[in-house]
């Protein structure tokens, strides 16, 4: 029966090359034009009106539009009036039907309406607008002085702002409102680094699709080596343990089975990318997915007990002519796609600036091949280890059952590892005890079965396995919450700094009258109870006495996305942020300090050096 194997290994390669090649949008085709500057795209112009007001015109460039609702006027604190004529309706395919306006339109601020404001005083008009099938900037603004038809000196478009990272833009929230009421922070506009992700934009404004595709590819060789990815190699080798040690071949087509899987859902998450601005990885770190795959991780360990057998059933492993191993490739494609939404949820630098991109583009051809493409390259290491590795599995016997168990082991470690983001710490604390302690009764038993030299290991792991079961339990009941420092509590031992104390904000407005009460720069932290990474920043990096004393001038403010709503994903889309832990410096006057936004989890010194660029 090994007969069909080459031949499935080929259709599996065909299948990802003939997705890579037919979803890349114009192989071949021309260059894109880089976007205009704002201030080329949106011209505006200032005249009397003849009321005594002013008119603000918009010459828009061919192929751009404004909103009709991105319109906002103000000074000294409150809103004004204004008017705009009808625009032509447009079937949006993320607000629906939005009414813009091509070609150009007059703004205009009556004079009754200016009348009231003290002299001097000037007048600030928001807007937004997009490209056609292409990038949408973020909010701009132009203050102009009314009395002298002047427009202010880096207050328009000509400030250049980046495009915004998704087309599903916010309309101005009440924060971003220039005077929409009095209050606190309400002047404030707490503004993102134009270059968050821009670094996408610079790549490839001149580049073809096809050469896209291929530097996604070699970005995913990079994201291989991440911790992110760790998690994949066991529950891989675990799967080709399922099935046997049948040789290098089975090693190939399975691990290419979970390989193409894996960018079969890096393809999906640049779908939802691109068209709704949406991180699926995000949308699917609820407790019940968490809990689903924690639970079906348990199931596998509990197969490779022997407890029971998966199979598809004998149906439709013969509809698919796959009668000898057939449903191995099934399970090893299934684990892949779901691992890469489920379980390695974290955002690198990388990953993140690529959703950017994919999302501001809004193609979905792109985004799915260029996700795509990051899969495989990210995966191509697993390939090999799949290869390789099952040459060096065990043969059927004695040897095999032992290799088996202890997958079974390290299925029940990443079940655990999943359920750790939706359990108690203590909860957490407590089964990885009994998981240790249930390893090191399982070696002494095999003591007595063994002889020689592995008699004496197994008796030596097992009693060791036990002693770290009974700390780790110690430490539960101490109420510990870290599993590396389990007996903290008992310590006793006061810190030598006080911990870093965050307040939680929840919408834009929150932020910022947050920003505008701060008597220094401010730090915001986005942080989910189901961020590993976060948990990981937290434990070591935000305990670290350097980044404790280098923060200690700035207001910490934390953005929890635990159960997002659309406040903080409106927030999220404002500020260019993809997902967890994300890291920004705002200066006092509301904007990103350039270059400091971590993304990802980093160490102690990365963050102590941007918390001291920011405060100078």
């Amino acid at each position: 029966m090994r007969r069909n194997e080459p031949a499935t290994a080929a259709i599996l390669v065909v299948c990802a090359l003939c997705l890579l090649i037919g979803t890349s949008p114009g192989a071949g085709a021309e260059t894109r034009s880089p976007p205009l500057a704002a201030s080329e795209a949106f011209a505006p112009t200032l005249s009397r009106s003849a009321d005594g007001g002013v008119a603000v015109r918009f010459e828009i460039a061919d192929g751009y539009y404004l909103y009709r609702d991105g319109f906002a006027v103000g000074a000294q604190g409150a809103s004004l009036p204004f008017a705009v004529p009808d625009g032509e309706t447009k079937d949006d395919p993320t607000f629906g039907p939005s009414e813009v306006y091509h070609d150009g339109v007059s703004v205009t601020v009556a004079g009754a309406a200016l009348a009231g404001l003290s002299r001097g005083a000037d007048v600030t008009l928001r807007f937004r607008g997009c490209q056609e099938d292409g990038i949408c900037y973020r909010p701009q603004a132009v203050t102009f002085d009314p009395e002298r038809l002047l427009i202010a000196s880096g207050s328009s478009a000509a400030d250049a702002l980046s495009p915004l990272w998704t087309r599903a833009a916010q309309a101005p929230t009440a924060a971003d409102a220039v005077g929409a009421a009095n209050g606190e922070g309400r002047g404030m506009v707490v503004r993102a680094d134009p270059a968050a992700g821009g670094v996408f934009d610079r790549l490839f404004l001149d580049v073809s699709a096809p050469m896209v595709v291929a530097t996604f590819f070699v970005l995913g060789l990079g994201l291989a080596f991440t911790p992110c990815v760790f998690p994949m190699y066991p529950i891989l080798a675990g799967q080709l343990t399922r099935g046997g040690g049948k040789g290098m071949l089975f090693g190939l087509t399975h691990s290419l089975a979970y390989v193409v899987a894996m960018a079969a859902a890096f393809g999906l998450i640049g779908l939802v990318a691109a068209w709704s601005g949406a991180n699926l990885q995000r949308v699917l770190q609820s407790p019940v997915a968490i809990g689903a795959v924690a639970t079906l991780f348990a199931l596998l360990a509990l197969s490779m007990f022997g407890l029971f057998e998966l199979r598809l059933p004998g149906r439709l492993v013969a509809a698919v002519s796959a009668r000898s191993y057939g449903h191995g490739l099934g399970a090893s494609a299934a684990l892949g796609f779901t691992s890469t939404l489920i379980v390695g949820p974290c955002v690198t630098a990388p990953l993140a600036g690529a959703l950017l991109y994919i999302a501001q583009t809004g193609d979905a051809g792109l985004g799915a091949a260029s996700l795509f493409a990051l899969g495989l390259g990210q995966g191509a290491p697993l390939v090999l280890f799949g290869t390789a590795g099952a040459r060096l599995l065990p043969r059927a016997g004695a040897w095999m059952t032992v290799v088996t168990r202890a997958f079974g082991v390290a299925f029940l470690g990443l079940a655990l590892f999943m359920a750790s983001r939706i359990l108690p710490p203590t909860a957490t604390l407590w089964l990885a005890a009994a998981l240790v302690v249930g390893v090191g009764v399982a070696l002494i038993d095999a003591m007595v079965r063994s002889a020689g030299w592995m008699r004496q290991l197994a008796a030596t792991s097992g009693v060791l396995a036990i002693v770290v079961g009974a700390v780790l339990a110690v430490g539960a009941m101490a109420g510990a919450t870290d599993p590396l420092r389990p007996l903290a509590p008992l310590v006793g031992s006061a810190p030598d700094h006080a911990p870093l104390d965050f307040r939680t904000v929840y919408s834009g407005d929150d932020l910022a009258a947050a920003v505008a009460q701060a008597a220094g720069p401010t730090f915001l932290y986005f942080t989910a109870e189901w961020c590993v990474s976060c948990t990981v920043m937290e434990r070591s990096v935000f305990a670290d006495a350097d980044v404790i004393t280098a923060l200690g001038r700035h207001t910490l403010l934390k953005v929890d996305l635990t159960d997002e709503g659309p406040a903080t994903a409106a927030l999220m889309h404002e500020l260019a942020v993809v997902g967890p832990p994300t890291m920004l410096f705002i200066a006092e006057g509301g904007a990103e300090v350039p270059a400091t936004r971590v993304v990802g989890e980093v160490g102690p010194d990365a963050v102590v050096s941007r918390a001291r660029k920011a405060a100078f």
